[in-house]
């Protein structure tokens, strides 16, 4: 029997549908358009062409693991970020859009650095916590033409996350950055030299009580040391932002990502170790999403 793209897709539509996946139809249409090489928006154009027989078997294989709740990310092993695609596999948790709002905070402060020093003279970042190695990636290749003279480190417990956040890295940057498997800052000495113009950081922030009710994609794919800190989500920001005065310049600016309802908490944490918040900014949907502040001794 003979299928159109059309039909393929309904199929794949209704077997989602059946097995409770959220957003079945932008699933189906995603992992379609992989299986045929072709755009998602592309897809419309090819719904009365006959489907390739040869696709059949690697459609059933996708819808599989979808159905087992696999995360698209996972099964097509990538994901978008900030304009950008970076691999991804089960050592690391997929970009979310909301991050993107910390890329932005530290793009602008750059050039806000910039405005007070000379061109020439080295501008430092830290991203603890890289995962993906999404945020430093999108950060530096937003900026690399117009800031030649960056010392760019990034961090994780993980060896296996810290490979992966290389692969991407240089995928998109030829330069000579660091990355350094360390928990926070405990592979750092505190020295001049170990003091960053910006600190950009995404902890695990989900609670415990909180992992327990999330959907299987994140519970059960994704690693939990990256997710959540089996607690009250606030025990790894209140290591960092203990350590963080030793790590951070006179007048440095921190951008940290915070959970729903965390902001108020967190602030109270920054501002009882002597830090000034800059600014609180909140994401597309109205929540208080990440967190910018300064050093100010």
């Amino acid at each position: 029997m003979r299928y159109r793209v059309i039909d393929i897709l309904t199929l794949i539509c209704n077997s989602l549908y059946m097995a409770h996946i959220p957003q079945y139809v932008l699933d189906a249409e995603i992992l379609l358009s992989e299986i045929m090489n072709i755009t998602r928006s592309e897809l419309i154009l090819h719904y009365e062409e006959e489907f390739p027989e040869d696709l059949i078997d690697a459609s059933r294989k996708m819808v599989t693991l979808r159905i087992k709740r696999i995360p698209i990310s996972h099964i097509l092993q990538k994901k978008e970020f900030f304009g950008l695609e970076f691999f991804i596999n089960e050592h690391v948790i997929a970009p979310r859009p909301e991050t993107e709002l910390l890329v932005e905070l530290a793009i602008k402060h750059f050039y806000q650095i910039t405005h007070k020093r000379l061109s020439q003279e080295e501008i430092s970042i830290l991203d603890l916590g890289t995962g993906s190695g999404c945020i430093i990636t999108s950060i530096i290749y937003s900026i690399k033409n117009s800031f030649p003279n960056i010392n760019a480190i990034a961090t994780d417990i993980s060896k296996l996350a810290l490979n992966i956040a290389k692969l991407n890295f240089e995928k998109y940057v030829n330069s000579n950055h660091r990355f350094i498997e360390s928990d926070w800052f405990d592979s750092f000495k505190k020295t001049d030299a170990n003091k960053f113009d910006i600190i950009v950081c995404n902890p695990p922030y989900v609670s415990l009580t909180e992992w327990y009710n999330l959907m299987p994609e994140v519970k059960n794919y994704e690693p939990i040391i990256a997710i959540s800190d089996m607690s009250d989500g606030l025990v790894h920001y209140s290591k960092i932002i203990r350590q963080m005065r030793d790590f951070l310049k006179y007048n440095g600016l921190a951008i940290f990502e915070c959970g729903y309802n965390q902001c108020d908490k967190i602030c109270s944490i920054m501002i009882k170790h002597g830090f000034l918040i800059d600014g609180i900014y909140k994401d597309l949907a109205g929540i208080k999403r990440a967190i910018a502040v300064r050093s100010i001794c």
